[in-house]
């Protein structure tokens, strides 16, 4: 198994990092990434919605809003936490607001890990 990248945040859904051991746990980190969406968009998804296709503008900004989720925990592990390095039992939650501006909440374990030797 490489060795974790400087700045690099490897994000998991297992509760460990596959050949990693955590050391130490920082606790609960939560991150969001949300989108607006312009009006000609939304026009052309309503209109292609009605003809049955797949709607590749949704599929791009919730592909950009998990994007968004998964720097900014990045971030906030590298940031907030003393030598914090990893993400586990990570939840991706995705939705909509009421003016259809599609977002991403990031839920995890940040917590330390170091190569098993």
């Amino acid at each position: 198994m490489p060795e974790i990248e400087e700045g690099f945040v490897p994000i998991t859904p297992r509760d460990t990092v596959v050949g990693y051991e955590i050391v130490e746990e920082f606790g609960l980190i939560q991150a969001s990434g949300v989108t607006g969406r312009g009006v000609g968009k939304e026009f052309f998804a309503n209109i292609w919605d009605k003809l049955g296709g797949n709607n590749r503008s949704w599929e791009n900004s919730f592909e950009q809003v998990m994007n968004r989720a998964y720097d900014n925990a990045s971030k906030k592990v590298l940031e907030n936490t003393d030598g914090g390095n990893a993400i586990v039992n990570a939840r991706f939650d995705f939705g909509s607001t009421q003016r259809d501006m599609p977002y991403c909440v990031l839920t995890g374990q940040a917590v330390r890990v170091e190569k098993r030797e």
